[in-house]
């Protein structure tokens, strides 16, 4: 992915790009726009875990980030979705909010379902649990041998409902 500012925009940090060093304000949102999956919108966190390419990400108020799990699920006021690996606790990266970002999803995770969070760190599945990822949807169905490396959905400002069944 080769997701780039829109507009006039000073972005010390390129959206593709992760630092151990702060380069703008956390929680500061950018839009991008890539030229397979479109525009998107961004959010700048500082990840407490190391994250893998394309995990959904449970965003805490200080705009602190880590995999999301049911656990964390539970404090989490945000979610959004790492387009780039980031290795290295507590560095600066961009998550993905909005548009059509790339997502881990269970093994025969079906398409066009509810997506919830799981035990598994970034992965989400379309087994019922009590915490909906809501506003998510995957436009393809994951393999049927392990979880995907990465497939591709479509989200609008995602929601975590907690206990909501």
């Amino acid at each position: 992915m080769t997701y780039q500012a829109l507009g006039n925009v000073v972005n010390p940090q390129l959206i593709g790009d992760t630092s151990t060093t702060q380069k703008l304000p956390l929680g500061s949102i950018v839009r991008a726009v890539d030229p397979t999956f479109g525009v998107g919108e961004f959010i700048y966190v500082q990840v407490s875990n190391s994250v893998t390419q394309y995990d959904a990400v449970a965003i805490k108020a200080n705009y602190k980030a880590a995999p999301l799990t049911l656990t964390n699920s539970q404090t989490a006021i945000e979610v959004g979705f790492a387009q780039t690996a980031v290795g290295t606790k507590d560095s600066y990266a961009w998550l993905q909010k909005a548009g059509r970002p790339v997502i881990r999803l269970a093994a025969a995770c079906e398409k066009d379902v509810k997506l919830y969070a799981t035990a598994t760190g970034g992965v989400l599945d379309d087994a019922s649990t009590s915490v909906l990822i809501a506003g998510l949807y995957a436009t393809t169905s994951a393999t049927n041998t392990a979880v995907a490396t990465g497939t591709t959905c479509v989200t609008r400002f995602p929601v975590i409902m907690r206990n909501a069944f």
